[in-house]
């Protein structure tokens, strides 16, 4: 979101130039007016987070190039739709992206015409069912702890990061592992003084600064959500102190004061705690040898709000809408690998869906400069099935049919523009991809 001072410097901009339609003349002066007095400034909603006030200078500059670029059309020099995509390309923004207001305007031109596929749209694969994440964050919200369990690439950390931000707090994160100690938790004293605990800078919100805290609660964000990541690893004496602190989160004031490692108390203030795990707390696991078996207490501090999640497919192609060829050959590789039984050597999640995205943005970008070669998505693939045996992967590659995703890359490449849109065979092939997996199981709760 740009900020107040960059939205009225481009209207001021783009006023100048002339290059707008008398029709739409006055609405931008209007607007510029409220701007300029305060009245269009947006309130934001009490409670929920909102995007920094601030305009990343890619955006400022394709923006500025496409209105220099309709001004020059009405000075006699032709300019095409090609050659504004490529802007935006080259500053990994893309058409979809630019403003409501501004593609109105270019359009009403009818100088450049703007072609995107039509973006794929949901609403009736989710109608009547509610994402896990506003599960959770009603649980929070009522001072509930969470616990959330499932198989590995299910989206239990992403989820929790997910939460985290809307609810515009800190996410401190304890990795729970047979060494965890108490100092992790409640401080103590180390070589290089006391160094405060996880638990106690997410109870009481410490900054940085504080005493023994050198890494506390972010500027600008109003509490703190704990992460216990794979709590049901964590030695059970040890875990005895997060259970005395978990039994407080509903009392307020004095009443919920913890004590750090040298007796100092810390009431607590706005403070979250989300847990996860591969199984239930008190349950053993054959396939998870590093697991406790939890006391019943500490899996009491989650009554009613533990959760077994699936993978969510609906809202992985929501996330990487845009890439939908990505997604298309991922999906049906990850259920490959869990009928082949190798999830032990690796799996899919949505960190590798944005990990190939990523690495197609940057190849994108950079691709033809002379002094720099980028590392390209099939590269991306070969590492991955490099986790693998050489026999896993060739029987991953023969039933995921890689040979035909590797022809699709090929055409990625041969593209020079549309980087960031799904294609109409994308776009069927992903609702064929979901409608097959889908009933693998979903986190929604209907």
């Amino acid at each position: 979101m740009a900020t107040k001072q960059e939205q009225i410097s481009a209207l001021e901009r783009l006023l100048s130039k002339g290059s707008i339609p008398d029709d739409k003349k006055k609405f931008y002066e209007d607007k510029l007016a409220k701007l300029k007095s305060g009245d269009a400034t947006p309130k934001k909603p009490k409670g929920k987070p909102s995007d920094k006030d601030e305009c990343p200078e890619f955006i400022t500059e394709a923006l500025t190039s496409i209105d220099e670029a309709v001004a020059s059309f009405k000075q006699g020099v032709r300019v095409d739709d090609k050659q504004i995509e490529d802007v935006l390309r080259k500053s990994q923004f893309g058409l979809a992206n630019l403003s409501p207001d501004l593609k109105e305007y270019l359009d009403k031109t009818r100088k450049i015409e703007l072609k995107a596929p039509k973006q794929l749209e949901f609403g009736d694969a989710l109608s009547g069912k509610r994402p896990i994440i506003d599960v959770i964050i009603s649980d929070l919200e009522a001072n509930n702890n969470v616990y959330m369990y499932g198989g590995a690439g299910t989206g239990k950390t992403y989820t929790s990061k997910q939460v985290a931000k809307a609810l515009n707090c800190s996410l401190i994160v304890i990795n729970c592992n047979q060494y965890t100690s108490p100092t992790e938790l409640v401080g103590g004293q180390t070589i290089e003084g006391f160094i405060q605990g996880k638990l106690i800078i997410a109870w009481a919100n410490l900054k940085a600064g504080d005493r023994g805290v050198k890494s506390g609660m972010e500027e600008g964000r109003d509490g703190c959500l704990l992460l216990l990541d794979e709590l049901p690893k964590i030695d059970p004496n040890t875990a005895g102190i997060l259970n005395d602190a978990l039994a407080l989160v509903k009392d307020s004031g004095e009443s919920s004061a913890i004590q750090d490692s040298s007796g100092v108390r810390f009431p607590k203030k706005r403070f979250f705690c989300i847990a996860t795990g591969n199984t239930k707390l008190n349950q053993d696991s054959t396939d998870y040898v590093a697991n406790f078996k939890q006391d019943l207490s500490l899996q009491d501090r989650f009554a009613g709000s533990t959760y077994k999640l699936f993978v969510d497919l609906e809202n992985e192609l929501q996330i990487m809408k845009g890439y939908l060829w990505i997604w298309n050959f991922l999906t049906p590789l990850r259920f490959e690998i869990q009928e082949a039984g190798y999830e032990n050597q690796a799996f899919v999640s949505i960190r590798l869906d944005q990990s190939l995205r990523d690495t197609w943005r940057v190849w994108y970008a950079n691709a033809g400069y002379p002094d720099f070669v980028p590392k390209s998505v099939r590269e991306g693939c070969e590492s991955f099935f490099d986790l693998f045996s050489e026999d896993q992967a060739k029987i991953l590659k023969e039933k995921s049919e890689y040979d035909k995703f590797l022809k699709v890359i090929q055409i990625k490449e041969k593209k020079e523009n549309a980087v960031d849109f799904d294609s109409a065979d994308d776009i069927a092939r992903s609702q064929q991809v979901l409608n097959k997996y889908k009933d693998k199981g979903s986190d929604r709760i209907v």
